[in-house]
């Protein structure tokens, strides 16, 4: 058994060694497309992380009429603080509203030098619990409190969970169109170097077939050669991912009004269990381009 194990090994490195200029290319085409493949995996990974993270820091903001009395005002801020979601509910006044985008706006003072008043309403700032940080928790609290007659209007991080989740499904949608396009287009890649060996290989084939080897011997160097260009292709893809993370992801800054909300944010690269599957795919994706070309042969 080892034996035989070991000439299926030699021979795919023949096989491989003699069609070596279509073996780079087919080792070249499979780690590209796991690069693009993982580059869609790994951004979506982490932004949906991010995204879960900034749904546990979810901060709702009333803004209050002008109108609004010290006792309303006092009374809508007790009732909150007395309800079972939040964690701290802090009133802001109009002018430390005012204060707080004077910092936010310090490179552009000539945008507040005119003003004579905060263009802000006063504003109840709500920090919910550990246990009610997800949308559907937020959403009772958000109708109920924003009945209050000093409530004029409520930010509770709607088009922020919207516009990601659209970017999100976007990401996934379009991973998965160019993934099966990228892999179908690997499993050819590997199918023609595969019957390009058999082309050159054919009268041994032939040989073998007529001293009664059976198809399962002739075929295993072949489905061997196309595992080891698919797995290697694979590996070397997250290797190539694994140098970008390191020198590229982690030290960069995002700037930006749509990227600065990344800016220090942990990314992180993919678990064990990811790269386990990454290498597998890729030898199924061998396997089944070599399977495709040395069966068609046999069949012929």
């Amino acid at each position: 058994m080892i034996y035989r194990l070991l000439y299926f090994l030699r021979n795919a490195a023949a096989n491989i060694r003699g069609e070596l200029v279509a073996s780079l290319l087919t080792l070249a085409v499979v780690t590209i497309s796991f690069v693009i493949l993982g580059a869609y995996v790994l951004v979506g990974m982490n932004v949906s992380r991010y995204v879960d993270e900034f749904a546990g820091q979810i901060q709702i903001i009333f803004y209050l009429e002008k109108d609004a009395t010290a006792a309303e005002v006092e009374t809508f801020v007790a009732k909150l603080r007395e309800h079972p979601t939040v964690r701290r509910a802090t009133y802001v006044t109009p002018a430390e509203a005012l204060v707080r985008l004077q910092q936010d706006l310090a490179d552009a003072p000539e945008f507040l030098q005119d003003l004579e008043e905060s263009p802000v309403p006063a504003s109840v700032e709500v920090e919910l619990a550990g246990s009610f940080r997800h949308r559907p928790e937020v959403e009772p609290l958000v109708n109920a409190f924003s009945q209050f007659r000093v409530v004029e209007s409520v930010d509770a991080g709607d088009e922020f969970d919207k516009a990601f989740s659209r970017i999100l499904t976007g990401l996934w949608l379009s991973g998965v169109v160019i993934g099966i396009f990228l892999m179908i287009s690997a499993v050819f890649i590997v199918a023609n170097t595969i019957r390009l060996t058999i082309i050159r290989r054919r009268e041994e084939i032939e040989n073998m077939r007529l001293v009664g080897a059976t198809n399962a011997f002739v075929k295993a160097p072949f489905l061997i050669e196309g595992i080891a260009m698919g797995a290697g292709g694979a590996m070397l893809a997250l290797v190539l991912l694994l140098v970008v993370h390191r020198f590229v992801m982690v030290p960069m800054t995002l700037e930006g009004p749509a990227l600065s909300v990344f800016t220090g944010f942990d990314w992180q690269f993919a678990p064990a269990r990811f790269l386990f599957i990454a290498v597998a795919l890729g030898a199924l994706i061998g396997w089944i381009g070599a399977q495709f070309s040395v069966g068609r042969y046999l069949k012929a």
